[in-house]
């Protein structure tokens, strides 16, 4: 039992410390005061102070409270989900497909904004927002397509110096001189892959 009971004490004290680093984080980020938040969730400041510490736990009902006042879920606040969405649908993508909420929240203004006109109120003229989401689902719909995408995250993500030695260089890529010059060639396997599927879209038959 003693020994039980100080696995729970460990526990609970790397989710008060968790809490404490979300809450303290969420404060920063709304330029929210520690007596507001009190007041929201029905807490003193030094209660709000005690949390920011590490000191003490919040019952459910002031967590609650605080999960809602910033709008995240109870899972985030205390550090058992990366995902801040408290939008069930949100933590569901994002834990079957891995992405993270900025994403899922911008593909959904995409899906709200495409197709429409946006009027410059300081100019006086009209902007057009594209099909956004019918980009994206051109993007991966067919496994052709899915190069582009490749060829991007190979851009963004590989560490040429260390993928690529002068041995290397020298016998799979002879063209290649530099690290510089390896990322452009991702760079134009992208615009190739472009053009490939604009053409490829202005071509397909109108149902």
């Amino acid at each position: 039992m003693k020994i039980q009971k100080k696995n729970t004490d460990v526990e609970s004290a790397a989710v008060a410390k968790t809490l404490a680093k979300k809450i303290s984080e969420l404060l920063k980020k709304s330029k929210m005061s520690q007596a507001e938040l009190a007041k929201r969730a029905e807490v003193s400041t030094a209660t709000i102070s005690n949390w920011l510490k590490g000191e003490k736990e919040p019952r459910i009902y002031n967590l609650m409270l605080v999960a809602s006042v910033f709008d995240v879920s109870l899972d985030y606040l205390i550090g058992f989900s990366n995902i801040k969405s408290a939008n069930p649908n949100n933590k569901h993508i994002s834990e079957n497909f891995g992405f993270s909420d900025k994403t899922i929240d911008n593909v959904a203004r995409f899906k709200r904004v495409s197709g429409r006109f946006k009027v410059n109120n300081e100019e006086g003229e009209f902007h057009y927002h594209p099909d956004y989401t019918e980009a994206i689902n051109k993007l991966f719909e067919n496994e052709d397509t899915l190069d582009i995408t490749a060829n991007i995250a190979r851009f963004l993500f590989y560490d040429y110096e260390a993928w690529l030695s002068p041995v290397d260089r020298s016998v799979e890529q002879p063209e290649l001189i530099n690290v510089k010059d390896m990322s452009d060639l991702f760079l134009l396997r992208v615009q190739k892959g472009l053009y490939s599927l604009r053409e490829l879209i202005k071509n397909k038959p109108e149902k």
